[in-house]
């Protein structure tokens, strides 16, 4: 995923009423990479 895939991923999940900031979802990327790598083997891409 890239990093602006991840960011995206990230203002996804977050409700209007608690959206994040980019800096706030930049500031997830080590974390969102580390957890993408981890359910990689268990996701079937088309």
């Amino acid at each position: 995923m890239s990093a602006a895939g991840e960011i995206n991923a990230a203002l996804a999940v977050s409700r209007p009423e608690s959206r994040f900031s980019v800096e706030t979802a930049e500031s997830w990327l080590p974390e969102l990479s580390a957890a993408a790598k981890c359910l990689e083997p268990w996701i079937e891409s088309d």
